[in-house]
């Protein structure tokens, strides 16, 4: 009888388990639209700074919070400067905007990795182009540091989150 309970009492703990993992998993689903993968190749020459064309959007509530905007990508450049455009505004630099030059702009030439982390809080850029409630889109933008730089993106993802 006692072995009967001890069964009993582990298939309802693993029931128990699996339930909870279930329902963080569903909590974890990230919002259509706050992420962006790129897998294409593509090539950007020009100064900076003009439009790359990767947006990303995120609904703020009523009273706008910061947001998170991360881009992981590999890439083949001669030295470029890289922000985000929020709500179509001017290419604006939230922290880290450099890409370090790989030394040759011509696949499949030598490719670095980086990831960059921006915070944009409500406070930040023209008051026009500001974060508000609603819709808020991200859209990278750049270009060559002192003369028209040519940028190769690899693959890329563009994500953007609200802070709780």
């Amino acid at each position: 009888m006692k072995i009967v309970l001890k069964s009993a009492s582990f298939k309802m703990l693993c029931l128990a388990l699996f339930a909870c993992m279930a329902i963080g998993a569903a909590m974890a689903v990230i919002p259509e639209g706050e992420v962006l993968r790129s897998t294409t190749p593509q090539s950007f020459t020009g100064p900076c700074c003009f439009s790359w064309f990767e947006t990303v959007r995120v609904s703020e509530p009523p009273t706008p919070v910061p947001v998170v905007v991360t881009w992981s990508v590999d890439y083949n450049i001669g030295g470029t400067f890289v922000g985000l455009s929020v709500n179509s505004g001017p290419c604006q630099f939230y922290g880290s905007k450099a890409m370090y030059s790989t030394f040759s702009v011509n696949p499949p030439g030598p490719v670095q990795s980086r990831t960059f982390n921006w915070i944009v809080l409500p406070s930040d850029g023209p008051p026009a182009n500001a974060l508000h409630r609603g819709t808020n889109s991200f859209t990278l933008c750049g270009g060559g540091m002192f003369s028209a730089g040519q940028i190769n993106l690899f693959n890329n993802t563009l994500s953007a989150r609200i802070t709780q």
